[in-house]
């Protein structure tokens, strides 16, 4: 992950079971310069659970 030269996104949901904060937050730290969004949204497919808040996550990350 430390090669990873683009920007980055990390999306992590507040509850999920098979990658929970920590996990993200690892993510973020490990990707140079990536960012993190931790949204209201549970379970582990946020695209599937919680569309808008996932798509206004991308969107405000495209914009910047």
């Amino acid at each position: 992950m430390a090669q990873v030269a683009v920007p980055s996104l990390v999306l992590q949901c507040a509850d999920d079971p098979i990658a929970p904060t920590p996990v993200g937050e690892y993510v973020h730290r490990a990707i140079p310069g990536s960012s993190i969004v931790h949204l209201t949204a549970t379970g582990h497919c946020p695209n599937l659970s919680a569309p808008e808040e996932t798509v206004a996550a991308i969107r405000a990350f495209l914009a910047t």
